[in-house]
């Protein structure tokens, strides 16, 4: 938290990256969001995932609906653009007119563009996608060619990309008009088992009106088998046992502790809920709580299209020696019928 909150007060592009379901946007929000606020700064997160329109309408239009969702600042001129005979929708121009107030205090606007991959993923025409990134090059340089539109000002604006690491190399087609995408970074890596044990336990201690759920705790075991649990994995039917746990199934299984296990036990002295190894099941059952996890997800969608989703994720993404298969969206549609915003949907609940 402390790297990419002084990465970003410093420097006005800033990259985060990391493997899918690291946890690059929770880092931002929970991490780091509060404390730019308290720096007088604004952050807004973007997506930029319809190809069916500017990228530039896409930022504008989500920076006002999270205005408008935070009662604490006010958006001055959120949709004004330069008006004429030859009207300039461009981000330089649509960002230059937007004044971020809090009280009487002016904020700085912090752009998160994130899952930014999806500019190089969704299939945008090659020419809207050029020029966006022609403009935001202009932007973050804080230089416009050409002299039609001197009189505008720069944006006084910091952007923040956040990508998965596999599309790292796609920013290459940035290099020519933000020559500078690359000089600030940082890369989340995996928890290792030290800061998976505090991830466990502090959360779990929170006790706070505003939480549904009343404190509880874990014994040493109890952090000791989901650790180790998520640790081993099946290589080749070989047993491997791995450095790094895996962010998104701790999640998982720490959701259910508080959901489930910890609702069903109670004290005796009106301490706080203690949570044992016997409680967990074993391997069996941690491997159960990963299954009921991925059933309540496919269940979640209308009951005509669990059939063609289950089908793809358990014959079309895993091959028969349980290795993953990756398959292009066009193929995934013509042979499993599913769409791409199914898909999404898997992706954000981080099924995949």
């Amino acid at each position: 938290v402390d790297v990419v909150l002084h990465s970003i007060l410093s420097f006005d592009l800033f990259l985060l990256y990391a493997e899918s379901g690291l946890g690059k946007t929770s880092l931002l929000n929970a991490g780091v969001a509060s404390r730019l606020r308290e720096r007088g700064l604004w952050p807004v997160s973007v997506r930029l995932n319809d190809p069916g329109r500017t990228p530039v309408e896409q930022i504008c239009e989500q920076i006002v609906a999270a205005a408008a969702s935070d009662p604490d600042v006010e958006l001055v001129d959120a949709a004004r653009l330069i008006d004429g005979d030859e009207s300039d929708s461009s981000l330089w121009n649509a960002l230059s007119a937007l004044e971020v107030w809090r009280g009487n205090e002016l904020q700085k606007l912090v752009v998160i563009l994130d899952q930014f991959e999806e500019i190089f993923t969704l299939g945008w025409e090659a020419e809207r996608q050029q020029q966006f990134f022609a403009e935001f090059g202009e932007v973050v340089r804080r230089h416009r060619d050409g002299s039609a539109w001197s009189s505008v000002p720069a944006p006084d604006v910091k952007f923040v990309i956040v990508i998965r690491e596999d599309a790292l190399g796609e920013l290459e087609a940035l290099s020519t008009d933000v020559p500078q995408i690359m000089r600030h970074r940082v890369r989340l890596g995996p928890l290792g088992p030290e800061q998976a044990a505090i991830a466990i336990r502090e959360p779990a201690t929170i006790d706070d009106s505003s939480i549904d759920s009343v404190p509880f705790e874990f014994s040493d075991e109890a952090v000791e088998e989901i650790i180790e649990f998520l640790r081993t994995q099946n290589v080749r039917g070989s047993t491997v046992r791995s450095a790094a746990v895996d962010p998104s199934q701790l999640q998982i299984i720490c959701q259910y502790v508080e959901r489930v296990i910890g609702p069903s036990k109670s004290t005796d002295g009106g301490g706080p809920v203690r949570i044992e190894r016997a409680d967990l099941g074993g391997r069996a059952g941690l491997d159960r709580v990963l299954s009921e996890f991925y059933r309540r997800t496919i269940d979640g969608f209308e009951e005509d299209r669990q059939g063609p989703l289950r089908e793809l994720c358990e014959t079309g993404l895993i091959n028969d020696n349980q290795r993953r298969l990756s398959r292009e969206l066009d193929e995934i549609a013509a042979i499993y019928g599913v769409e791409q915003s199914e898909l999404e949907a898997l992706v954000d609940a981080r099924l995949l």
